[in-house]
């Protein structure tokens, strides 16, 4: 599939002739540049650049997207008061808005909390049209300084359940929140609820029936090398990732292939899934009966892997990392009209 490849440099999404070049120092994962999701908004796809912000795209009329060629428009709505040291999980659009979740990660860190300009982050609401981030103030925050919100599930584009974190000298503490952002209200919650929501959910019973045929391909492929897939699935209807898994990990094998991640899409009738080494399945275009089709996006270097996928008028986007166990190196897009 012929594309063109952009890495982050600075937070910049500069074009490159291949993931790598140039060599990134590695970092922990939790403060390293790289797209940790993404989300559609009023025809601009948001990816949410770790430790900077939000960057958005808006696909060229051609759709071309190789280097040297008419390429994508990037906008940038970078904080470095609000997002540097910190981790940024998830994009959630709605109502002309895109609501963020980051948290200051204390474990894998390369700075100190007393280093942040700004304490208690959590939820933070970007309105593209003025480039201002809202601080979204909860009520457990307020009341409770000191706690981190270390989780977010999104049960809908409105509510949302909370993870809250607070690390004493002996002992650290949890407490689980549901938050309305139409309401600007907040209410207790169960950690049995806050853990359902969050954990995939079984893939032979859940899965989308017209999905399934793709995933037990991908998981035919992966016999003998993963005892578990896990499958994220989104489409530009949807804001809200759903996630899946078939299989249990084995954890301990030694080479660590245990697990396979694959992104899935829904694009108008025809999905598509999108396995962490490049392998694209495509269901039967309308919908309909009859073969997968079978393409594969530019192989990457050894260590990288592709981490999520998104499509957008006619216009593929998947992000990929450099990936070392906790530490991440070069990251970026791939980009490609070719669909």
């Amino acid at each position: 599939m012929v594309g063109g490849w952009y890495q982050l440099a600075a937070g910049v999404f500069e074009p490159t002739a291949a993931p790598g070049q140039p060599a990134v120092a590695a970092l922990p994962w939790t403060v390293q540049a790289r797209v940790s999701d993404l989300a559609a908004l009023d025809g601009r796809l948001y990816l949410a650049v770790n430790g900077h912000g939000l960057a958005s795209l808006e696909p060229p009329q051609t759709a071309a997207s190789a280097p040297g060629t008419a390429g994508p428009d990037f906008r940038y709505y970078y904080d470095p008061i609000l997002f540097r040291y910190r981790t940024l999980t998830t994009l959630v659009p709605a109502a002309g808005s895109v609501t963020c979740h980051l948290y200051f990660n204390s474990l894998l860190n390369v700075a100190d909390a007393g280093e942040l300009p700004i304490r208690g982050l959590g939820l933070l609401r970007l309105h593209p049209q003025d480039g201002i981030f809202q601080q979204i103030m909860m009520p457990f925050q307020i009341s409770h300084p000191g706690w981190e919100c270390v989780g977010f599930v999104p049960v809908s584009d409105q509510e949302f359940l909370l993870e809250w974190k607070l690390a004493e000298l002996e002992r650290t503490r949890f407490e689980y929140t549901r938050y309305s952002l139409a309401a600007f209200s907040e209410t207790p919650a169960e950690r049995l609820e806050y853990r359902r929501a969050w954990e995939p959910q079984p893939s032979e019973r859940r899965l989308p029936a017209d999905l399934q045929p793709l995933a037990r391909e991908l998981a035919r492929r992966a016999e003998g090398r993963a005892s578990a897939v896990f499958i994220g699935v989104r489409s530009s209807a949807d804001s809200l990732q759903r996630r899946y898994a078939q299989g249990k990990p084995v954890y301990g094998r030694e080479d660590g292939g245990s697990l396979l991640t694959a992104h899935a899409f829904r694009d108008g009738e025809r999905w598509l899934l999108l396995a962490s080494d490049g392998l694209l399945l495509a269901s039967p275009t309308g919908g309909g009966s009859g073969a997968l089709a079978e393409r594969r996006l530019p192989a990457l270097p050894a260590g990288f892997q592709y981490t999520g996928l998104f499509v957008l008028a006619g216009l593929l986007v998947a992000p990929w990392e450099q990936v070392d166990f906790i530490l991440s190196g070069a990251a970026g897009i791939f980009i490609s009209g070719e669909l």
